[in-house]
């Protein structure tokens, strides 16, 4: 009997406890805030080697097969079979960096692939220090929980990122074989596919109210390499394009607007 009473005791006591408090995993155990965020943003740099004034480190993260080496090399105009291009089809256990031939500010990190052993969505931001970079590329061939996971560290320390959707061409062939429609309406639909997915996924994240502080674009690395290919050609006409001119431009302009910014800053 005293045992059976013990035993509803128990049981009432724990029913009654409050709830333990949410343990928000995506934070680091040392706690990173705003307060603090230089401190760690020097130490991060210094871990990293950005020592170079004038630099625009601009990381690239992603999946595994998104796209990323493929991308990078389009935005530092390389081909893919060039020395100093990114490995296609090969994941990096550790961040390599790339120069832009034209724009040598410009330097582009080609991160592990998040997502997998080792690299888990939910700490991917902190544990690669992605706050010591000046921008942040979120790369998908579709959208993955580590892509807003990211977004989401990001957005709580005011780090800026950008998402681009890969393979584009791939998905307006998939809808015309789908739908039968002709190649300039499958790449409306494919966009607003896409959009819808990207709004969907910041509601699910709770940053549907910051919608505005992301950018998307939608690229092909079949686009990049005609335009390697095709330099001479002044035209507009790639069968393939996208928003691959939008996206080097945009990137261009912000590593443009950093060197000046930087420049006054030295000066004074």
């Amino acid at each position: 009997m005293a045992s059976l009473l013990g035993n509803i005791s128990k049981r009432i006591e724990i029913a009654t406890k409050p709830p333990t408090k949410i343990i928000d995993r995506t934070l680091p155990r040392k706690q990173i805030t705003l307060e603090n965020l230089e401190d760690y943003i020097k130490e991060a740099k210094e871990f990293y080697g950005m020592g170079k004034p004038g630099d625009m480190n601009i990381a690239v993260v992603g999946a595994k097969g998104v796209g990323k080496s493929s991308l990078i090399n389009g935005l530092i105009g390389a081909h893919d079979d060039d020395k100093e291009a990114a490995t296609v089809g090969k994941s990096n256990e550790n961040p390599v960096r790339y120069r832009n031939r034209l724009m040598e500010a410009m330097v582009l990190w080609e991160m592990p692939a998040g997502g997998e052993r080792g690299h888990p969505s939910l700490t991917f931001f902190h544990d690669h220090k992605l706050y010591a970079f000046d921008w942040i590329l979120i790369v998908s061939d579709r959208f993955h929980r580590l892509d807003f996971e990211v977004a989401r560290s990001a957005s709580r320390l005011n780090r800026r990122c950008t998402f681009v959707r890969t393979k584009c061409d791939l998905a307006v062939q998939t809808i015309i074989q789908r739908s039968g429609i002709a190649e300039i309406n499958a790449k409306q639909v494919l966009r607003k596919e896409v959009e819808g997915s990207f709004q969907e996924g910041l509601r699910l994240i709770g940053l549907e109210d910051r919608s505005t502080s992301f950018n998307l674009f939608l690229v092909s690395a079949t686009a990049y390499s005609e335009s390697h290919e095709r330099e001479d050609d002044a035209s507009d006409s790639h069968t393939h394009k996208f928003d691959e001119d939008r996206l080097l431009n945009y990137l261009s302009g912000l590593v443009r607007r950093g060197v000046i910014r930087r420049t006054r800053t030295m000066r004074f």
